[in-house]
């Protein structure tokens, strides 16, 4: 096991751009990664919250006439309440 951690490690100091090169890369691709992912995250929330606020909220009531079924927007004038 020593073996390998020292040759490792002999390697990396060996080859410092290839090292340098490989490690930024690696840290833009999680940077990027984190990036996108907050960004879609904050859509979905923003999105759930939008509907939640201007199209259903979070509790929906209906009416319903005689027949069990919802009314059309013709026969909502001749609902009493």
């Amino acid at each position: 096991m020593g073996f390998i951690i020292r040759f490792a490690l002999k390697n990396i100091w060996r080859y410092k751009k290839r090292t340098i090169i490989t490690f930024v890369a690696i840290s833009i691709g999680i940077a990027a990664f984190i990036f996108l992912n907050s960004i879609l995250r904050g859509v979905h929330y923003e999105s759930v919250r939008n509907f939640i606020d201007y199209e259903s909220g979070h509790l929906r009531f209906t009416i319903r006439n005689s027949t069990g079924r919802c009314p059309t927007r013709d026969s909502w004038s001749s609902i009493k309440v």
